[in-house]
């Protein structure tokens, strides 16, 4: 799923800096993504608690865009 700003630019230097808002990829092993991204030197983290199953995370990437992976359910 990717979600971008429909919102005209308020300026044309605010075109410039046009970003994505929240990109998210759906994995069928978060757990396995994490420890994968985080074995090549990401930084990813999660809202969960110590202890608790990674069905979720988030990372950061090279621009400072926050990436959101999460659970593939469904078919």
């Amino acid at each position: 799923m990717l979600f971008r700003s429909t919102a005209a630019p308020a300026t044309a230097a605010a075109s410039q800096r046009n970003r994505w808002i929240h990109i998210v990829f759906a994995v069928p092993d978060p757990a396995a993504a994490f420890e994968a991204l985080r074995m090549k030197g990401a930084n990813p983290r999660t809202r969960t608690q110590p202890g608790q199953p990674i069905t979720t995370f988030l990372v950061d990437d090279s621009e400072g865009n926050e990436i959101e992976f999460v659970a593939r359910t469904g078919a």
